[in-house]
C-alpha cells in the first residue's frame, strides 16, 4: 500500500530478539520499545482486557512521502526518524502507554484501558507535536513533517492474545490509509469489529 504501513509481512515476520547493548539508539526513558517487545506486551494486555472486560486500543503512525524525505536528507534519515519518534512520545503517558518503532518512518502505540474515542484523542495530540513542524538535518536541509495516524480499539475486547492483536493492527492499518488519503495530520479511528471508520479528528 502506498504511503501506508505497507508491510503486512513486517507485522508477522519474526524479529530477532535484541539485547540492550545491540540497540544503541533505543531510548528507554521516552518509552520506545522494539517491535518484538511491543507485540508481546500487546498480547499480554489483550488477554488481560478480555479477562476483565477492559478497553484496549492501538495506533499506527506513518511518515508520509518517505521516498522524498529519504532523497532530501539521505544519510541523516535515521537521526530524523528518531527525532520524530521523540516528538510522538511527548504526547503519551510514559507508564501504561507503549510506543514502539516498527520500521523506518513507522511507529506503533499501545493504549491499555483506553477506548477508541480516547485513543483517537491521544493520537491526535501526538500528531500535533509533529505535523507541520520543521526539522533541520545535519546537512542543513529543512524538512516539513507530515504524519498519518490510524487508531483501532475494542471495548471490551472479546477475543484475546494474537487474534485480538492481529485484528487491531489490521483495523489500525485501514484507518491509517484513510488518514493518509485525507492528507495526514488527522487521527482516524476504526472500531476493530466495524466495517467502516468510526470517527476522525483534525
Amino acid at each position: 500500500m502506498s504511503g501506508g504501513t505497507g508491510n503486512g509481512e513486517s507485522r508477522t515476520r519474526a524479529a530477532r530478539t535484541p539485547r540492550e547493548h545491540d540497540v544503541p539508539h533505543e531510548r528507554l526513558e521516552i518509552g520506545f520499545a522494539t517491535r518484538l517487545r511491543f507485540l508481546s506486551m500487546a498480547e499480554l494486555e489483550a488477554a488481560r482486557a478480555a479477562r476483565y472486560g477492559l478497553s484496549l486500543s492501538l495506533a499506527l503512525f506513518v511518515l508520509e512521502d518517505r521516498d522524498a524525505v529519504r532523497a532530501a536528507i539521505d544519510q541523516d534519515l535515521e537521526r530524523v526518524d528518531w527525532e520524530i519518534g521523540n516528538r510522538l512520545a511527548g504526547g503519551i503517558r510514559q507508564g501504561p502507554d507503549v510506543l514502539a518503532r516498527f520500521a523506518l518512518g513507522e511507529w506503533a502505540l499501545l493504549l491499555p484501558h483506553t477506548g477508541l474515542d480516547g485513543a483517537v484523542a491521544v493520537a491526535q495530540r501526538c500528531l500535533e507535536r509533529v505535523c507541520g513542524q520543521e526539522l533541520r538535518s545535519a546537512s542543513g536541509a529543512t524538512l516539513r513533517l507530515s504524519v498519518s495516524a490510524g487508531v483501532s480499539g475494542h471495548q471490551p475486547v472479546r477475543r484475546y492474545g494474537v487474534e485480538t492483536v492481529g485484528s487491531l493492527l489490521q483495523a489500525a492499518e485501514r484507518a491509517q490509509r484513510q488518514s493518509s488519503a485525507l492528507g495526514g495530520g488527522r487521527a482516524v479511528g476504526w472500531a476493530g469489529d466495524a466495517g467502516k471508520p468510526s470517527g476522525a479528528a483534525g
